[in-house]
């Protein structure tokens, strides 16, 4: 390592920084006590620095050792580090000669600085060759303490405020080199992720590590085995390969990506398409249909099923030798279970019957009652009627009826009798007290649901005397 020497004993055997020295006074280095000159002191182009006369005397890893122990730090100093923000600490203690056996290598820090506030922080020395955060990432997030990059230009002296960049920080990178953002943008991240998440698994490690490999002989176009990194991408859950495709999207490495997100597609039509085939034969066919009605004891013969592109038909006729026929989707490519689907489908059929008269009824009742609005709903189980008040009336604001298709099927002739239907909806509709205490002649008497809607859609308020008093109180006003 060559590294120039950025201290030395002055003319009082004190230690003193290049940038505090002079052409004048003699110098000695600390190390070897042999006699070291000022070099470059005006210099723009070449960093100041102490030079050996017998330069063979000292070694750059000497300086650093010397200098971590005697000049960098001092117990009680205050030091910032910057990650993605600034951060203060005070130094309680250090060690020079920590080494970290970690399951991912040993690790052997330049100095660990204890802070008053109980935290280790690891200080690397950065000269020519920084950290890579390739190389040192699973020995970051193993250690689990801030790791901080020392420049040379600190050592110098340069820095006497003391302030310094992380390279980790409570499970980040920060501060790494443009040549490290592919490698940490993706499989830096994943690592990061894992180790959140408490799945941090030292063989997919390795696995990630080969793969970002793979990456970049690509990208150097050397020949990589293309179904290895395919079937790599296929064991990623979506988080973690929608984290590395984001990555490499502007990358030359990106055609890997594409070229797997086309044989997953490939793969999963023709998976779809033998589910699909076996549908048909299997579950769309009259037999099957029919064998599936009498097992729910549904009076309803299926007659013919037609297949289309996005739609199948089925005709069948009911208990009355009526005929009719209905249109599904085709849910080719969902993961609805299809038997379950068609369990279903005698509700169709039953709705399909009384259909229009539902229809009709409703549109009925519409005319019948202003400000009052009766809303026919279906779903897969069945339909629902929702009857609203369209003016504020916090008594009797909302109503809703919900009948399901056993219930259409087992009470048909409710369903097809419009008048009935209708009238049986108004009375179940009627949430209020039917019984009410006269206001003259304090007898019981009631209110039907065809009277309340009456005087609900008109704004009328709600009687409060029985019929006879009503009439009684008309004749009254009409004879003076």
């Amino acid at each position: 390592m060559n590294v120039n020497l950025w201290f030395a004993r002055d003319n009082y055997g004190e230690i003193t920084t290049i940038l505090n020295s002079n052409n004048e006074d003699t110098y000695t280095c600390p190390i070897c006590n042999s006699e070291v000159i000022p070099k470059a002191l005006e210099s723009k182009q070449v960093t100041p620095h102490f030079a050996h006369i017998d330069r063979n005397k000292c070694t750059g890893e000497s300086f650093i050792h010397f200098w971590m122990k005697h000049g960098f730090i001092e117990h009680s100093d205050t030091f910032t580090i910057t990650s993605d923000e600034k951060h203060t600490f005070t130094c309680k203690d250090f060690k020079t000669e920590a080494t970290f056996n970690l399951d991912s290598g040993v690790y052997r820090p330049d100095i660990v600085v204890e802070t008053e506030c109980g935290n280790e922080i690891v200080f690397e020395m950065a000269h020519k060759n920084k950290k890579r955060v390739q190389d040192y990432i699973d020995r970051w997030i193993e250690l689990d303490k801030i790791i901080v990059e020392v420049d040379t230009p600190t050592l110098t002296g340069q820095n006497e405020a003391k302030e310094f960049k992380a390279l980790y920080f409570k499970g980040k990178c920060f501060n790494f080199n443009k040549r490290d953002g592919g490698y940490y943008n993706t499989i830096g991240k994943l690592k990061e992720e894992m180790m959140v998440t408490g799945k941090y698994d030292i063989e997919l490690v390795k696995k990630l590590d080969w793969f970002w490999e793979e990456i970049c002989k690509y990208e150097n176009d050397e020949k990589i085995n293309l179904d290895e990194m395919y079937l790599f991408l296929e064991i990623m859950n979506p988080k973690e390969f929608s984290i590395i495709k984001q990555a490499l999207k502007q990358r030359k490495s990106n055609k890997i990506i594409k070229g797997f997100t086309d044989k997953m597609y490939e793969k999963l039509f023709k998976e779809k398409r033998k589910k699909v085939k076996f549908i048909e034969d299997e579950f769309l066919n009259v037999d099957f249909l029919n064998q599936l009605l009498k097992n729910k004891n549904v009076e309803y013969i299926v007659e013919s099923v037609e297949l289309s592109i996005n739609k199948f038909y089925i005709t069948y006729r009911n208990n009355n030798n009526v005929l009719y026929k209905l249109d599904f989707k085709l849910y080719r490519y969902d993961e609805i279970d299809i038997e379950e689907r068609l369990s279903n489908i005698h509700n169709r059929m039953a709705y399909k019957e009384i259909e229009s008269v539902l229809k009709q009824s409703i549109e009925d009742l519409n005319g019948d009652y202003r400000e009052v609005s009766f809303k026919l709903d279906f779903d897969r189980k069945g339909f629902a009627i929702t009857v609203k008040h369209l003016f504020n009336r916090l008594d009797e604001l909302f109503y809703f009826k919900y009948y399901s298709y056993d219930e259409i099927y087992t009470n048909r002739e409710i369903f097809t009798d419009r008048d009935r239907f209708k009238s049986e909806l108004l009375d179940k509709s009627f949430k209020g007290s039917r019984e009410r205490e006269c206001k003259s002649c304090n007898n019981l008497f009631n209110i039907s649901s065809k009277e309340y809607f009456f005087y609900v859609a008109n704004r009328l308020e709600i009687p409060k005397r029985c019929k006879s008093c009503r009439q009684k109180r008309k004749k009254e006003r009409l004879n003076g």
